[in-house]
């Protein structure tokens, strides 16, 4: 599944049913049920009905996992795309931070990045096992 998918999944729970936030968006139900299962991508009509419907920080995240979509595997770790503005909350500095990530994945996520900060060894390893795990 793309993060796109993620993301917006994680949106439409938030707001309630697939129903009801496919009708706030002004989209078929059918349609969004695509956009979920990553079956289609999202057209810049699409796109544009997000700006105009969701708040800031739900149209920041879902435009960060957009683009995160369009970079191959191998340049996701060597750019940081970020939010801006004044909207948009200012733990905004990564990725990680606008994706919904359950809390305990969360905390993990935190914890691993302040970890690595204070452990240089520990940052290594990390990347390390980054690396295998994506098979370089």
């Amino acid at each position: 599944m793309s993060y796109f998918s993620t993301q917006l999944g994680a949106i439409c729970t938030a707001h309630g049913t697939q129903v009801s936030f496919s009708a706030a968006l002004g989209i078929d139900q059918a349609l969004l049920s695509r956009y979920l299962k990553g079956k289609v991508r999202p057209s810049p009509d699409f796109l544009r009905k997000i700006a105009e419907t969701l708040p800031a920080e739900e149209q920041a995240a879902l435009f960060i996992a957009h683009l995160v979509d369009e970079l191959p595997a191998s340049a996701r770790a060597l750019i940081q795309i970020r939010a801006v503005g004044e909207k948009v909350r200012e733990s905004a500095d990564d990725y990680g931070a606008q994706v919904r990530l359950p809390n305990n994945l969360r905390e993990a996520y935190d914890f691993l990045q302040r970890a690595s900060v204070e452990n240089p060894d520990l940052a290594d390893h990390i990347l390390t096992t980054a690396r295998l795990l994506r098979g370089h």
